[in-house]
């Protein structure tokens, strides 16, 4: 930064350079990378133990509301620019819990019902646990999970007596409870902060020949800053938007070839459509015609019927050319655009 402002160094004008050039420019930048890093460690011990198979819901009420009261804002006198900023961090926090409560399955009553089989809790608050327990069981018993009441009862009897460990129906109806925890966690796993493949193939390649090249000249304060390694970096942000210039490209492409691709199915399909139309098409006129020669042979009665019968064929005919007509139309535009 000194060396473009001394104009020894040309502005590279990437932005990146300005975003860095702003946050230099903010007296308050150090508070502000503070306060974001005091937000990841304060939510990273909650990710990591909550990013997991195990059977840890129980212990979600109390960890959430822990986790809430620790970013809770709070606001104490100050100079005015200190003041716009605590307001901001405020507006954060804010966000955060609304989003936290938004998205957390803290808000379904059967989750908070589950810190009865915290064994703090247990300790603690018996008839508390014993409250949410039997609100657990109706839950069940609603949603046919339960076979009878009675079933409901001895699972009652028994976490009251804390016996869950002799009680074969209890402990089946815990396993229940307890599977509930899986939920997204297979899912969520690509966003997981305890392992690190949540990035793409390229990705792994490129940090793997970076840290090889590292490597090979026995740390990062001994590569060689060469000419071409700085017109490299230099270009890094133009080759960035170039290659999501490729990528979009490429995406509106294969957007376009499906788009072709269904107008050429739908095409298709409209096409046999007129044919079947076109051959009963032509059933229904030989057999109008047929019926019209033997009237010609036939008197009477006789030849009235045929008669009758040759004109409602031909009404038939006229209908599926109107029908054919129709479909000419609708084969006519997609043909058009499919050729341009």
């Amino acid at each position: 930064m000194e060396a473009v402002k001394l104009k020894k160094l040309s502005n590279p004008g990437t932005a990146s350079y300005d975003t860095v050039a702003a946050a230099m420019k903010d007296p308050l930048i150090l508070a502000k990378l503070q306060f974001y890093m005091a937000l990841a460690r304060t939510f990273t011990p909650f990710l990591k133990k909550y990013q997991t198979d195990e059977p840890v819901l129980p212990f979600l009420q109390k960890d959430l509301t822990e986790l809430m009261m620790k970013i809770h804002p709070s606001i104490k006198g100050a100079e005015l620019r200190v003041l716009e900023f605590r307001r901001e961090c405020m507006q954060g926090l804010c966000s955060i819990i609304r989003k936290v409560q938004d998205k957390s399955p803290f808000k379904y009553l059967t989750v908070r019902q589950m810190v009865c089989l915290d064994p703090s809790v247990m300790y603690r608050d018996p008839e508390r646990c014993r409250k949410h327990m039997k609100g657990l069981v109706q839950r069940f018993l609603q949603d046919t999970q339960l076979t009878d009441t009675s079933a409901g009862d001895v699972i009652l009897q028994h976490f009251d007596s804390f016996l869950s460990l002799e009680s074969r129906k209890l402990w089946c109806f815990c396993k229940k409870l307890l599977i509930l925890s899986y939920g997204q966690a297979t899912v969520e796993r690509g966003f997981s902060i305890n392992k690190e493949d949540n990035i793409k193939e390229d990705t792994v390649v490129t940090r793997r020949l970076v840290c090889d090249y590292i490597t090979q000249h026995g740390g990062v304060t001994q590569v060689p800053l060469s000419k071409a390694l700085l017109e490299s970096v230099a270009r890094a942000r133009t080759r960035y938007r170039a290659h999501l210039k490729t990528e979009r490209k490429k995406r509106e492409a294969k957007s376009q070839a499906l788009k072709r691709k269904e107008a050429e199915d739908c095409l298709q399909e409209l096409k046999v459509k007129r044919r079947r139309i076109q051959e009963v098409c032509e059933g229904l006129a030989r057999d109008a015609d047929r019926l019209a020669e033997e009237a010609e042979r036939k008197a009477g009665n006789r030849m009235a019927d045929l008669i009758s019968r040759s004109n409602l064929l031909r009404r038939g005919h006229k209908e599926k050319l109107t029908e054919l007509a129709v479909l000419d139309k609708d084969i006519a535009a997609p043909s058009e655009e499919l050729r341009s």
